[in-house]
């Protein structure tokens, strides 16, 4: 198992948005859509109302993590600009440690510590929109954070502001 950068997105009030079809489809629609799937150092898993992307490869050097964080937090961003005016919210954490996944005859396979601190840390907040890890943030570039905790950031997805 290799250390990734995670970035876990969680769909809020989806058992709500299962009542109707149309809108979960619509949903689903916009997630297939997403920039993250074209990206060949990312790779994408969709179940349910949570959507994970992950490099692929360790990044090498510092100059490749600051690209990783800085396009898993645009893969972020994409999310936030096709649900406005769609009355769809998510909240997303991204992460690093490890992570690995892979593929059994009829199994898709996915776990590691970068999971799981991910899924406890993005249920303990009560807001919506990108928070950061302290591990992640002196790696990112381009977009405006505040401190949200003592370990985690707030990232502002709309940098026109």
């Amino acid at each position: 198992m290799k250390n990734k950068f995670l970035l876990y997105i969680d769909i809020l009030g989806f058992s709500d948005l299962v009542s109707s079809e149309e809108r979960v489809r619509d949903l689903y629609e916009v997630i297939d859509s997403l920039n993250a799937h074209d990206h060949d150092v990312f790779s994408t898993i969709v179940f349910s109302d949570t959507i994970l992307v992950y490099n692929k490869k360790p990044p090498a050097n510092r100059e490749t993590a600051e690209y990783i964080v800085w396009y898993a937090t645009e893969f972020a961003e994409d999310l936030h600009f096709r649900l406005i005016g769609k009355d769809i919210y998510f909240r997303a954490y991204l992460s690093h440690g490890e992570f690995d996944h892979y593929t059994l005859k009829n199994t898709e396979c996915f776990f590691g510590r970068a999971l799981v601190d991910a899924y406890n840390n993005e249920k303990t907040i009560q807001s919506t929109g990108l928070f950061i890890d302290e591990k992640c943030l002196d790696l990112l570039r381009f977009f405006d954070t505040e401190r949200f905790d003592d370990k985690r950031y707030f990232v502002y997805l709309e940098r026109t502001f």
